[in-house]
């Protein structure tokens, strides 16, 4: 049977469909050499733990098993039957033998497990090319390009997984690093890309490779040695980038398309890569308690680290005081104010400076995610949040850093500390640098009632704090949205500070004076449903007061803010839901508007997604810990609602606990009803049948 011929001019959708393949692949061929030292290190681990040596078996299997992937990858555009099977077997067999270290080392087992698995889902669904058998000119260099991402990907594995103590170790990086040139020289084969980085990327890979070179002959660090490898990487990228195509098809289509199609993918993805790449930074000597001289930080410590910083929670398994130099208290910070902000923000901020401009469509993804006003623009709900941060960030910190120097601080320390705590208070993430968090100032209202302040703005959200000026000047009635978070925010505010007082009043709070009490009491309350500070120790409240924190928690801040939970609104939303039931009302109404059912259904939907995430989680926590019930509950509670307050059960988690808790902290900042969006697009409603009512008994 004759070859079909090659396409004279392919269409922008075939363009796409082939270089969505082939990126997958790439990538795909750059990790394919890391299953080697992921399986021999996971048999490592299980024969320290049992006793077993396995070792030897898995070598072998585990060279078959990378040559499977990199033979999927390179056939994947071709054939993409036999890739796919390839794929499928090199996968599935990757599966089977990581089950050795299930019993030695079951956390970083399951974390391999589960992110190959999804991998290979991933690429082996990658869209069929326009005329199968056939390469579409061009699209080899988008192979080369994503094993270029391939092989910087490599570097941080091994350097995160401490793969880098064995120097034969470093013969997998370096096979990633030659199937990422290999590539490049295909694609350069087909004619030099035109792109605009070339005399920069060239640059880079001299820099890399004298930099290698140096690095293998004086015998460096084996860190740096692999890291010698990411600017060569790096370097191939730039040299391969090619100038937009011309349509605007082409130009809003891969890795744009699809995390601007649907903003829970965006949300998903940024915070994802924003929380792997801070565990990754964490674990590098620099960011240790005593830099080079210390132990490094393990990369599971510093992934909860990491995500607990940008997904603003605030639970520690490491103390940030002492385990983490400044560089990784540093790093901990920038996690803390991408979180806080929401990654979209920085980069469509550098897409507004740098005087581009983004279509309707994904500046209506943007705007949707920033909570602003599609009358007033995106620019303006973008100068509103930077405005509003950098306003509330910089006079926290200025008095922050006063009251640290007052309380004996020097200038320095007493700065950094005030800068710290202020971008934490504000983001509503808790982390501090001082060990006991903010209970050695629980006499000190100053201190206390800034923090709060800060709480407080970042838990309303940048649109209502701006509206607050203008209300005052010219008292206009404030809109519905802002009504609702301020008046949520009032009753939650006061209620709760009455009732911890009455609770701990001879309890936690007796050794303090009658107005440090009470002080301490409205703290408590304002902290409890966002943030994570403690001016007492939440351990040795009763349990009413702890049950009364894990619901504040659970409900969170107001929508559009750094705080998490289900959202002020959305409870106020079912709650006037549940009042006009009782008035056997047929609509809600409140403030002179009526409230659209969708709304309600999406409040109900928020609510209950929310409460099956508490019940699996605190479920798999006790399958998996040695806690009881509330200490499961609230540790599980407080990571859903980004709050991260805990009564002692987050220092008792073994690896799988920590696992948990961070995919509980994920899920909490990127919010149950958004996980559930990800993979679903909106239902058409053309052509939908309308179904006969029949009513159902409920309660």
């Amino acid at each position: 049977m004759a070859t079909p011929a090659r396409y004279e001019q392919p269409t922008a959708a075939q363009r796409i469909r082939e270089e969505r393949t082939l990126g997958r692949a790439g990538l795909l061929a750059a990790l394919a050499p890391l299953a080697v030292p992921a399986l021999t290190h996971i048999a490592e681990q299980a024969a320290r733990e049992t006793g077993y040596d396995a070792l030897i078996g898995v070598l072998p299997l585990a060279a078959v098993i990378a040559m499977l992937l990199v033979d999927a990858a390179l056939v994947l555009a071709r054939d993409p039957q036999l890739g796919r099977r390839l794929l499928t077997i090199g996968a599935l067999s990757f599966a089977a033998l990581a089950t050795v270290g299930l019993r030695g080392h079951p956390a970083k087992a399951l974390a391999l497990l589960l992110a190959v698995l999804l991998f290979s889902a991933w690429t082996a669904n990658a869209p069929e090319a326009g005329e199968p058998g056939h390469t579409l000119r061009g699209s080899r260099t988008a192979r080369a390009r994503m094993a270029a991402v391939g092989t910087v990907l490599a570097g941080f594995f091994m350097v995160g997984f401490r793969l880098t103590e064995q120097p034969q170790a470093l013969v997998y990086p370096l096979l990633s690093l030659a199937i990422t040139l290999g590539l490049t020289l295909r694609a350069l084969a087909e004619g030099r890309p035109g792109g605009v980085g070339l005399w920069t990327g060239l640059a880079a890979v001299l820099v890399g490779t004298g930099t290698l070179s140096l690095a293998v002959l004086l015998g460096v660090h084996a860190d740096l040695t692999v890291f010698a490898l990411l600017p060569i990487a790096a370097g191939l990228r730039l040299i391969l980038r090619r100038p937009l195509r011309g349509s605007e098809e082409a130009a809003n289509s891969g890795w744009r398309e699809l995390f601007l199609e649907q903003p829970a993918r965006l949300l998903v993805g940024t915070f994802l890569l924003a929380g792997l790449g801070g565990a990754v930074i964490l674990t590098l000597p620099v960011c240790a308690g005593a830099g080079f001289e210390a132990p490094r930080v393990m990369l599971l410590d510093a992934a909860f680290t990491a995500f607990s910083a940008v997904c603003v929670t605030g639970l520690a398994v490491l103390d940030t005081a002492t385990d983490y130099s400044t560089v990784g208290q540093g790093v901990i910070l920038v996690l803390i104010q991408i979180g806080g902000l929401g990654i979209l923000t920085f980069s469509t901020a550098a897409v507004v400076v740098l005087g581009q401009r983004l279509s309707l469509r994904e500046e209506g993804v943007a705007l949707e995610l920033l909570g602003g006003d599609r009358r007033s623009g995106l620019d303006a709900a973008l100068r509103r949040m930077l405005v509003v941060t950098a306003i509330c960030e910089g006079i926290g910190a200025i008095a922050l850093t006063v009251l640290f120097r007052v309380h004996g601080d020097g200038w320095l320390e007493a700065g950094w500390r005030g800068l710290f705590t202020s971008v934490s208070a504000f983001c509503n993430a808790g982390f501090a640098i001082q060990s006991d968090s903010l209970i050695g100032y629980r006499t000190s209202p100053a201190v206390l009632n800034v923090v709060a302040a800060l709480i407080i703005a970042g838990g309303l959200g940048p649109v209502v704090v701006a509206a607050l000026p203008r209300l005052l000047r010219t008292r206009r009635r404030p809109s519905l949205q802002v009504r609702i978070a301020l008046l949520t925010a009032l009753v939650l505010l006061v209620a709760p500070t009455f009732l911890i007082a009455a609770l701990e009043w001879n309890h936690s709070l007796a050794e303090l004076g009658y107005a440090a009490r009470f002080n301490n009491a409205w703290f408590q309350s304002v902290t409890t449903r966002t943030a994570g500070f403690n001016s007492v120790d939440f351990a040795a409240m009763t349990p009413a007061t702890q049950t009364l924190v894990e619901a504040l928690m659970f409900i969170g801040g107001s929508p559009g803010s750094t705080a998490g939970g289900v959202k002020t609104s959305t409870v106020f939303v079912l709650v006037l839901a549940v009042a006009a039931v009782t008035r056997q009302q047929s609509t809600v109404v409140w403030g002179g508007w009526q409230i659209p059912h969708t709304t309600i259904y999406r409040a109900a939907a928020v609510v209950t997604l929310g409460m099956l995430s508490v019940l699996f989680a605190v479920f798999a926590i006790q399958l998996t810990q040695a806690l009881d019930t509330r200490t499961a509950l609230f540790e599980v509670v407080s990571a859903l609602g980004t709050v991260g307050l805990s009564i002692g059960g987050t220092a008792q988690l073994d690896s799988v606990g920590k696992l948990i808790i961070i995919v509980c902290m994920f899920m909490g900042r990127v919010a149950p009803l958004t996980l559930f969006l990800i993979f679903n697009r909106p239902a058409s409603d053309e052509g939908s049948w309308s179904f006969p009512e029949q009513d159902v008994t409920v309660g």
